[in-house]
């Protein structure tokens, strides 16, 4: 994936001393969420984004050449009771989410305009509570799995699973072996009686 890094990044990353971040933002239901997996707030794009430190992490995130929608979770512990309440209720599914890639300087400045590393949207956000302590992981994934095949029919019965009730399919099955006759008419001219001559469109 070098070739689409942006310019400078390779370089950058190639130095002796590095500290790479990544930085999420989601669009949750009650206002934009940004945060990033270090301490204290950095600034990136005109937004603040809050430090996790160790109650934030975020899995791999990879790429496929077949074009596999790859999926990835963020977890949060020590969450509040009103970020659980929402996830629960389902209205951060489908919500965008952006997860970018940078490297910090010494100022904790970015030594490169950070990169877009992940673009889709909030899947599930199941929830862990042990009783003194909650947390919550956000599944993100990308739109391309909306697109994916799903094994869907063109069945009766499939059609029963969206349209209860409509009868549009209802002799696919019977349709499959069965032999149809197109665009061929057979035509017998008349035949006078007593004759034993038989003409086939003959005028």
């Amino acid at each position: 994936m070098a070739r689409d890094l942006p310019t400078g990044m390779a370089t950058a990353l190639a130095q002796p001393t590095v500290a790479p971040v990544f930085l999420v933002k989601i669009e949750w239901p009650t206002g934009t969420v940004y945060v990033w997996n270090g301490y204290g707030e950095i600034v990136f794009d005109g937004n603040t984004y809050s430090g996790t430190g160790l109650l934030g992490t975020i899995s791999e995130i990879r790429e496929s050449r077949d074009g596999t929608a790859n999926g990835v979770q963020l977890k949060l512990s020590g969450i509040p009771s009103g970020m659980i309440s929402l996830a629960l209720s389902g209205e951060s599914q489908g919500k965008p989410a952006k997860v970018y890639f940078g490297l910090l300087d010494a100022t904790a400045g970015f030594t490169i305009t950070p990169y877009l590393v992940f673009d889709g949207v909030v899947d599930v956000c199941p929830i862990e509570d042990s009783g003194d302590t909650a947390s919550i992981t956000v599944q993100l994934e990308k739109e391309l799995i909306d697109n994916r095949t799903r094994g869907r029919r063109y069945t009766h019965e499939d059609q029963q699973i969206d349209f209860p009730g409509d009868l549009g399919f209802e002799y696919v099955a019977g349709l499959q072996n069965k032999e149809v006759t197109w665009g061929k008419a057979v035509i017998t001219s008349a035949v006078a009686p007593g004759s034993s001559r038989t003409e086939d469109n003959e005028p």
